[in-house]
């Protein structure tokens, strides 16, 4: 076999030259219709000059409302409701100002040594014992749980090796 060269595609001599100039006369002939001028684009009715300001009575064009152009294309819905507002939150409770000072062991009974820095008091108090408006609900050997309007609240002993 030979080397295959622009003519020797179909076997033919001198049909690649003819290919190319078969190709070049159609982008001629397409690139003469492109470009070519239209005819007119006046409607029939209508006067070839611009001077010619009465319209025929065949065809009138409409006129322009230009306050159409005016009107929005789209419209957003309105925006949604803001979230409710979440209930505050009841304010915390004051600090507990009572300190555990010792819990005792009397005859399985355990107490509470308390003491309160307002009054400058100790108390030793036991299990169902009132404090004031607080309640002692449990004495452990490693606390005591107090009862007022706020809730359950405990005071722990601190351990031996915990820094204050």
């Amino acid at each position: 076999m030979s080397a295959a060269g622009p003519s020797s595609m179909s076997g033919i001599p001198g049909l690649g030259v003819a290919r190319v100039v078969v190709c070049v006369g159609v982008v001629a002939v397409a690139g003469l219709w492109a470009f070519w001028p239209l005819g007119s684009t006046e409607p029939h009715g209508r006067a070839a000059h611009p001077d010619d300001a009465t319209p025929s009575p065949e065809w009138s064009q409409p006129e322009l409302r230009i306050a159409a152009f005016s009107a929005p294309l789209w419209v957003a819905p309105p925006a949604p409701p803001p979230p409710p507002q979440p209930e505050p939150k009841p304010p915390a409770p004051p600090p507990l100002k009572l300190q555990l000072l010792a819990v005792v062991n009397q005859d399985g009974v355990y107490e509470a040594v308390l003491f309160d820095p307002e009054a400058d008091k100790l108390y030793t108090v036991r299990q169902g014992e009132s404090l004031g408006a607080r309640t002692v609900e449990r004495v452990s050997a490693t606390g005591v749980d107090l009862r007022d309007t706020s809730g359950l609240r405990t005071l722990a002993l601190r351990d031996k090796g915990a820094k204050p």
